[in-house]
Formats: C-alpha cells, sequence, structure tokens
C-alpha cells in the first residue's frame, strides 16, 4: 500500500484528515465527515505498518516500539505539512494523519462570518460563543435555560 498515494487522494478532496485503521478502508475526514475511500479494501494490520513505514524514520520507529504511541510530522510536496499520530490499537497499528495546508486559509476561504473578521482583529477582550437563547421576560437573568418544548417534557406535558 502506498500512504502516499492515499494522501494525495485525500487532499484532492479536501480532506483534513486521513485514517487508517485495520479491518476499515482508509477514511477521509471531509467538512467534519468521515468518508471511505471507495476504491480501497478494507486495510489489513500489515497494510498500516507499511505506510507507518513510509513515512517515519529509523528512530522514531524505535520511539513507538518501546511507547506504543507517537506524535510525528512530515512534509509532502504539493500537500504540505502533515501532523500524524501512530498508535497501538487492538494489536495493529492505526495511523491519524492531519493534513495542514501549505497557507493560512483567510477568512473568506473558510466561509465564515464577516463578524468573525471583526472580532479577531479586536486588540484585547475576551469573545465567548455560545448557543443563541431567546430573551424571556419571566426568567430573573432574562433569557430561557430551556426550550419549550424540554419544560413541557419536564411537567409531563407532550
Amino acid at each position: 500500500m502506498d500512504v502516499i498515494k492515499l494522501i494525495y487522494e485525500a487532499e484532492e478532496k479536501k480532506g483534513s484528515d486521513l485514517h487508517l485503521v485495520a479491518q476499515s478502508p482508509p477514511l477521509v475526514r471531509v467538512r467534519g465527515d468521515l468518508e471511505a475511500l471507495n476504491s480501497y479494501e478494507q486495510l489489513q494490520p500489515a497494510d498500516i505498518k507499511t505506510a507507518f513505514e513510509q513515512l517515519t524514520t529509523h528512530e522514531e520507529r524505535e520511539t513507538f516500539y518501546k511507547e506504543w504511541e507517537l506524535d510525528f510530522g512530515y512534509s509532502l510536496e504539493g500537500v504540505g505539512r502533515l501532523r500524524c499520530n501512530a498508535a497501538m490499537q487492538r494489536g495493529a497499528i492505526s495511523l491519524a494523519i492531519r493534513l495542514l495546508p501549505p497557507s493560512i486559509p483567510t477568512i473568506s476561504e473558510l466561509e465564515l462570518p464577516d463578524i468573525c473578521e471583526k472580532l479577531i482583529t479586536k486588540p484585547r477582550g475576551l469573545v465567548i460563543v455560545r448557543p443563541y437563547r431567546q430573551r424571556q421576560e419571566h426568567h430573573p437573568g432574562g433569557y430561557d435555560t430551556a426550550p419549550e418544548q424540554h419544560r413541557k417534557q419536564a411537567r409531563g406535558h407532550y
């Protein structure tokens, strides 16, 4: 198995992570969801060991076989930097590979709301992000603490 080819496929799909686990096809995280790379069968422990050996140095492998876990980096032309984690899982090596883009994406490339740009340019302060709750006059703090359906369920009303 050629892990470099898998990494390029993950990058083509705009994946952020590549997961290699025994008895599972290679999985790519795309926009938060894990997707199997359909052209591959379930990986065997030997496949993942080969991939691990392609990405690591002799010294890194020695550390892994002593500690049974390893965090390491790898650079790949056309993809950028990779942050990798190898662990022993159920008697087989598992690999999690984070694809880090060669440049930091802009706010518009990330499709974030305009308010985010205003928030990050503030010289100081604390920004708290929390779910929106409708204002309720009867609540002492002014905010509803539970959605209406949950309050009804708690009182036995459906």
